[in-house]
């Protein structure tokens, strides 16, 4: 799921004599601020007539990305039918809805704040014929028309409950200056309404705005964007000072919302480390929230801190963390682009995230503190240490030969056919220089993690390379190449190898390497 992209251009993308995208945008704008409110399930009662939406992630589906914008724009002109359909339940990304043409084939998804206006009207179990109203290469995108004739989903945010005498840790600055920009924001643009003219106030506002809007990854500053962008979009025309600003918006929205999750896994860690400076930030009396904490524990358990009560408290935390993310948060805590695509998707509020990474960074500490008590005892290297440790011995014995690989790339191997693209090349060569794939004798071979499973990390590798997403029904993804893949590896069946990689029961702790050369 995607955040909420917006058509830069004032004028209207629809070409087929529908209603013009700016006047539904206030009734658009006072429905979702209404929906916010509201934070319940229930639609709406106001309905809308045409609407203008985007088809996000078209290159994605691509053979040769952007290249093939011109094919597809032919293919696809404006007035041809496309098909709306909602992810169901079980799949990556339950509830999202995907934009199809009549030959199957998939083409993009909706934005997952736009897509509420829609919702409504998708049947569960099939899908809505809608009208492509316009192209843009400039936006990676297109646009479509549809009738809203059941109202709007209200968005759904998540919140975290305390336990009785649980404390969360204060709110970094950017986290609450975000929040109140959002707000004055949401005022002062309905106050242009009104007005002829635009403060220097309003404009040194926006701007700030516009530096932190995306610095979260909270539902509820997400959906605010939104509405917040709808009603810049009303006020363009008449103060062209706005552009600047909402062009800033707009970029920074896209870049967040996309495919590649590299945006949301920055925004994510920034977040984090910001709440965990607040956790270990000392006041005046030399005394940090995590140390009251622990002070506190200490207290309730007789003002010791035994090995045992460390051991309570960190299954206790564990279990709290683990029914969070929809039963699956151990899964997604062992990748960081993982986490960070769950917590966007998922739209937890911005209280809720602050409880959830007050639990983590608890967690963490416990565990310390618990290896700190735990010295004279004998220990043992955990998996990933194990592999870390391995990984660096193969990448010190092959370090000449990586380095006669490097040149050999610069001097003529290559991919050929559906491998031939930059994103296989660039992860082929990033495996080379970090040990994991090896090129010799004009042939490509895999360098095992661990003592087992080379084959099955070759196609997690390929997978991950060639953008494989694993759903009940196989493959949703973009066209993973087995046969090819299958030849210059000299291996069979690596498609069936990569969705037994992802129906294991336990997450393989060689997964992580891996996953490292593209964080």
């Amino acid at each position: 799921m995607e955040d909420f992209v917006i058509s830069r251009k004032r004028e209207s993308v629809c070409n087929n004599n529908c209603e013009p995208i700016h006047s539904v945008v206030e009734t658009l704008t006072n429905a979702t601020t209404q929906t916010i409110q509201n934070n319940n399930e229930t639609p709406l009662k106001s309905k809308l007539k045409t609407m203008i939406f985007t088809i996000v992630g078209i290159r994605n589906y691509l053979p040769n990305g952007e290249a093939d914008y011109p094919t597809l724009f032919s293919r696809l002109p404006i007035g041809t039918t496309v098909y709306l359909k909602k992810q169901p339940t079980g799949s990556p990304y339950s509830g999202s809805i995907s934009v199809w043409d009549d030959e199957c084939n998939q083409i993009g998804s909706m934005t997952k704040i736009e897509r509420r206006f829609i919702e409504l009207d998708v049947p569960k179990d099939g899908m809505l014929p809608v009208k492509v109203s316009g192209h843009s290469a400039e936006h990676n995108c297109m646009y479509f028309e549809a009738e809203n004739k059941n109202g709007f989903k209200d968005p759904y945010i998540r919140e975290v409950e305390l336990e009785e005498g649980e404390t969360a840790f204060p709110m970094a600055k950017q986290d609450n200056d975000l929040q109140t920009l959002t707000a004055f924001m949401m005022t002062m643009l309905k106050g242009l309404k009104n007005t002829d003219t635009v403060s220097d106030h309003f404009l040194s506002t926006a701007n700030t705005y516009a530096q932190i809007c995306c610095s979260s990854l909270d539902g509820e500053t997400s959906f605010s964007r939104g509405n917040i962008m709808f009603e810049m979009q009303q006020h363009r025309e008449k103060f062209q000072q706005l552009d600047p600003i909402y062009d800033e918006i707009f970029e920074k929205n896209k870049d967040i919302g996309r495919k590649y999750n590299d945006i949301k896994t920055e925004v994510y860690r920034s977040q984090y480390e910001r709440i965990k400076q607040m956790a270990l930030g000392k006041d005046k009396n030399g005394i940090s929230p995590l140390d009251s904490y622990i002070k506190n524990l200490k207290f309730k358990n007789g003002d010791q801190l035994t090995p045992e009560i460390i051991n309570s408290e960190i299954v206790h935390l564990s279990d709290l963390l683990s029914k969070e993310f929809n039963g699956t948060y151990y899964q997604k805590v062992e990748c960081d682009e993982d986490f960070a695509t769950a917590l966007y998707s998922l739209n937890y509020s911005m209280k809720a995230i602050y409880r959830l990474f007050t639990r983590r960074i608890k967690l963490d500490h416990l565990k310390e503190i618990k290896k700190s008590l735990d010295e004279g005892s004998e220990t043992t290297r955990s998996d990933n240490e194990i592999l870390t440790a391995q990984r660096g011995q193969q990448k010190e014995e092959q370090g000449s030969a990586t380095a006669e690989n490097r040149v050999g790339s610069e001097t003529g191997w290559s991919l050929s056919g559906s491998l031939d693209i930059n994103r296989a090349k660039t992860y082929f060569q990033k495996a080379i220089d970090n040990g994991l794939l090896k090129y010799e004798n004009g042939e490509f071979s895999w360098i095992q993690i661990g003592n087992r499973g080379g084959n099955s990390q070759l196609a997690y590798f390929c997978g991950k390379v060639f953008e494989y997403e694993h759903s009940i029904s196989g493959n949703v993804g973009t066209s993973f190449p087995e046969e090819e893949l299958n030849k210059i590896f000299g291996i069979p069946r690596m498609q069936s190898l990569l969705q037994q990689v992802y129906e294991a029961k336990k997450i393989q702790s060689w997964r992580r390497i891996i996953d490292e050369l593209f964080e």
